[in-house]
């Protein structure tokens, strides 16, 4: 039996890689192994993934990448993967291994005399996969760096070590062969330093997180609003965590300290609260979540459900007056029409023409046949042309990036600003949700305050786990409080649309079942739910539905 990290609970991003896992794990040709799964290694620019990492005494490193999925075509550049009808390019396999393996003995930090007399192999495996890879494409003569669906799969360990030895045997070595305690020492100070990266205390990596987050992400985004500041007029997009927010309200307080009156406009009650509290001894500065805005102007009861657009609608024959200075439209992606500018041309002093105007929209988040309309918009009012593309993700780390890309089917990020580690975890659920939530939340609360911790649902908020548990008042529904009435002590819960302009340290993402994964737009619930967990994400999916949600998770959705 292999020595698993992690062993006990684990969470897989799909059946094969259990499966993978528990080979190595029980296989009596890894008895004295040691496996990494899902081992990261960080750069100061981006994060790539090695499925498996192992150790194998004598011989050295072994870098595994496991393809669940057949390529449907290939090239020296890329291969062509397809799921549901829906074909997605990634880069080579073959290439991006191989290149992993300068980086990982950067990682190590060993002096090089250790690190030459350790050799790493690099090694693809494609379980079902029925044929063989011209060399062009493996970068290898030899057939040396992959295994097949012709290897059975008890077979495969010997195998590995097999293809190491003759990768091993075919490398130009600058070094003589280490002797035996050499080796077993020189691995043991691998073991030492990979293990050291899962063995440390999760709230202390959510520390470091926030340090840099507060301060170089804020640094990042200061310089980035101070060459847009001197605009009259601006739109700026981008995905969720790209700065949108924090320009807006760096413009909103220069303009305020200007003198002129400025209103601030954003999707979610909450978010407007939580500013309004901010900016309560601020003059000049009104902050006001949409609908509350329209509901008071129209004297209708604070119940009342119609529809925004209808709102506006009917506000717009009174006439509304011109009232400020400097309006910023946050949160645009769920509000901005034709009504909506129309609006606020009519309060904005000087009009849309000549006032002082900036919107903030995640365009990315805007479902296909309603951004056609978002355009028409601006450009009915001649703002399509003053789109800033904010690109960069100040909030999220590259891994968590990296998934949100993967979420919206697109590239989303340029780049992340924080290199801080943080983790992402999916476990399957056979029978109920509530029964994983012991094992999830008694550990989390070790490590994090309750008020750190958010179930956010990827369904409407009455149709959640946690709002049933808390309707029927028993299991953790009685340590759980809603967004609309935080209680210190208490975790909370909400569903995307109450998070909206909000974030956690760390997110539980419920109720991803098949139902759910049927909806088209799944995968962009999927990356707004998940854009709300700044340290920590946890998906929670139903067993049935959890080869759907890994397709979503590897961007072939």
């Amino acid at each position: 039996m292999a020595k698993m990290y992690p062993s006990g609970l684990v969470s897989f991003i799909n059946s094969s890689e259990r499966e993978f896992y528990e080979l190595l794990k029980d296989s009596p040709a890894t008895r004295d192994w040691t496996v990494f799964y899902s081992h990261r290694l960080v750069s100061a620019k981006y994060l790539n993934e090695i499925d498996f990492l192992i150790l194998i005494p004598n011989l050295g490193v072994s870098l595994i990448e496991l393809k669940a999925n057949n390529p449907v075509r290939i090239s020296p550049d890329t291969f062509s993967y397809s799921y549901m009808g829906k074909i997605t390019e990634k880069e080579n396999p073959f290439r991006k291994i191989k290149n992993l393996i300068s980086q990982f003995k950067t990682v190590l930090k060993l002096p090089g005399e250790e690190l030459d007399k350790i050799f790493v192999s690099h090694i693809l495996i494609f379980p079902e996969y029925k044929n063989f890879f011209d060399r062009k494409i493996c970068f290898s003569s030899n057939s040396d760096n992959y295994i097949n669906a012709f290897t059975e799969k008890k077979d495969i360990p010997a195998r590995i070590e097999e293809l190491h030895k003759k990768q091993s045997e075919t490398t130009n070595r600058k070094d003589s062969n280490p002797d035996k305690n050499e080796s077993i020492e020189i691995l043991a100070k691998i073991e030492k330093i990979l293990k050291g990266e899962f063995d440390i205390d999760e709230s202390v990596l959510a520390r470091q997180f926030e340090q840099e987050k507060e301060v170089v992400s804020r640094k990042s985004l200061l310089s980035r609003w101070l060459m847009i500041e001197g605009l009259q007029k601006a739109v700026l997009c981008g995905p969720a965590g790209s700065g949108k927010t924090f320009c807006c309200i760096q413009q909103l307080i220069k303009k305020a300290n200007e003198g002129l009156k400025c209103a601030y406009f954003c999707q979610s009650s909450l978010a407007a609260v939580k500013l309004s509290r901010d900016f309560s001894k601020t003059e000049n500065i009104e902050i006001f979540d949409l609908r509350s805005y329209l509901i008071r102007k129209l004297k209708k009861a604070a119940n009342d459900q119609s529809p925004v657009q209808e709102l506006i609608k009917e506000l717009l024959k009174v006439s509304p007056r011109p009232q400020y200075d400097f309006i910023a439209a946050d949160d645009a992606e769920f509000y901005l029409s034709a009504q909506f500018l129309s609006f606020a041309d009519k309060i904005l002093k000087n009009g849309l023409k000549d006032g002082f105007f900036w919107a903030a929209a995640d365009e990315d988040f805007i479902i296909k046949d309603k951004r056609d309309s978002f355009n028409d918009a601006l450009a009915s009012f001649n703002l399509k042309g003053l789109k800033i593309k904010m690109g960069a993700n100040h909030r999220h780390s590259q891994k968590i990036s990296s998934m949100l890309s993967s979420f919206a089917g697109k590239t989303l990020y340029e780049d992340s600003e924080v290199s801080s580690l943080s983790s992402v975890q999916a476990f399957p659920y056979s029978q109920s949700q509530e029964a994983y939530l012991d094992l999830l939340l008694e550990p989390l609360l070790q490590k994090f305050k309750p008020s750190e911790i958010a179930l956010i649902s990827v369904k409407d908020l009455k149709n959640s786990l946690a709002f049933r548990l808390k309707e029927e008042n028993r299991g953790w529904g009685k340590r759980m409080a809603a967004l609309s009435s935080p209680q210190e002590g208490f975790l909370r819960y909400g569903d995307i649309n109450s998070f909206c302009g909000l974030e956690t340290k760390v997110a539980v993402i419920t109720d991803i079942d098949q139902d759910f994964l049927s909806n088209p737009d799944a995968g962009l619930i999927l990356y707004k739910a998940a854009s709300k967990g700044l340290f920590k994400i946890i998906f929670l999916v139903e067993e049935k539905a959890k080869e759907l949600f890994s397709a979503y998770t590897r961007g072939e959705l």
